[in-house]
């Protein structure tokens, strides 16, 4: 009986470094995100292209950690407001995130995946009103958030997959105004 246990344990970590070389995988993103800037009393939106990388860790065919970064691009939203003076506000997002990631088989190539995890975001905002030219209202503020995300991932080959994702980050910031970003990208990744 003390032989089995030293004997189930070389036999996991046989299979586990057998599958070694598969278990990290990298992917480079693009896509489109819209993000929504808003508070008690108005609510702006602009969109933009977003690009990312990300770094996985699979433990299994079904569980894996991962690592990204997220630019989310600059949005931008001018309106007149009550007194008639022209606003336009301008923001940019990214973020850095670590979370888990779940696939469920639908296929022999495709995967339902799923994503939850926490990014460490960064936003810039300035803002112009026409009632006072020249000058530059700005704002930066960095927090952690919660970010959710599903898509489907199809495996190109051995080597070679591809995803297509939605996911959403509400960034909650320090002066009660909400950036909700919701991007939809697609990606290009390699297992190692």
């Amino acid at each position: 009986m003390k032989l089995a246990h030293p004997l189930f344990v070389a036999t996991v970590l046989t299979s586990s470094l057998s599958h070694a070389n598969t278990q990290w995988s990298g992917e480079l993103m693009l896509g489109f995100a819209e993000q929504e800037l808003s508070d008690s009393n108005l609510s702006i939106s602009g969109d933009d292209r977003s690009f990312g990388a990300r770094l996985t860790y699979a433990f299994n065919t079904s569980f894996a950690i991962e690592f990204s970064y997220q630019n989310y691009g600059e949005a931008e939203d001018t309106f007149v407001d009550s007194f008639g003076d022209t606003i336009k506000d301008k923001w940019e997002s990214d973020a850095l995130s670590v979370g888990i990631k779940g696939s469920l088989p639908i296929g022999e190539d495709f995967n339902l995946i799923g994503r939850l995890g926490i990014s460490k975001w960064d936003i810039k905002f300035t803002e112009t009103d026409s009632a006072f030219s020249g000058e530059i209202f700005s704002a930066t503020d960095e927090r952690n958030d919660i970010y959710a995300g599903v898509g489907i991932e199809f495996n190109i080959n051995e080597t070679i997959f591809s995803n297509i994702e939605f996911t959403m980050t509400n960034m909650e910031t320090k002066y009660d105004i909400d950036n909700e970003v919701s991007n939809i990208a697609i990606s290009i990744g390699k297992k190692f």
